[in-house]
């Protein structure tokens, strides 16, 4: 193979990498994860808001601990699904766990509604252009 056909088959490689590395996300990803977010809304003397994420399909959700520490354990708030969306629904979710040293809080849904969850993943594999 002489050195142009190589240079041009390196060039296309790289090419192919370098977009995978800089694809944009998929449409279906960026719904999902704006479906499986909600917003946090604590009532009272503390109102205040916040948003949160869903971990499971039964209704878990985390948020950060300070937004739903004047409720406590046990506590309840407002979990806003599809927020702005036509299909907005409000439902209650009891904080089931909080964790000040990371300021994260586990909430629970205690009414039935479609959750949609994130997946996890393994932050060990993310390099500085992931999303």
């Amino acid at each position: 193979m002489n050195s142009t056909k190589y240079f041009l088959l390196i060039l296309v490689l790289t090419a192919s990498l370098i977009g995978k590395l800089y694809a944009k996300p998929e449409v279906e990803d960026i719904q999902r994860a704006k479906n499986a977010t909600v917003l946090v809304e604590t009532s009272g003397g503390d109102k205040g808001y916040g948003s949160a994420f869903c971990i499971d399909n039964i209704g878990i959700y985390v948020t950060n601990a300070h937004i739903v520490k004047s409720k406590g354990v046990g506590g309840i708030v407002d979990l806003i699904l599809r927020p702005g969306g036509s299909d907005q629904a409000k439902i209650k979710a009891k904080v089931v766990k909080i964790d000040e040293k990371n300021d994260l809080a586990i909430l629970i849904a205690q009414e039935k509604a479609t959750h949609v969850k994130l997946e996890l993943g393994n932050s060990e594999e993310l390099i500085e252009t992931t999303t």
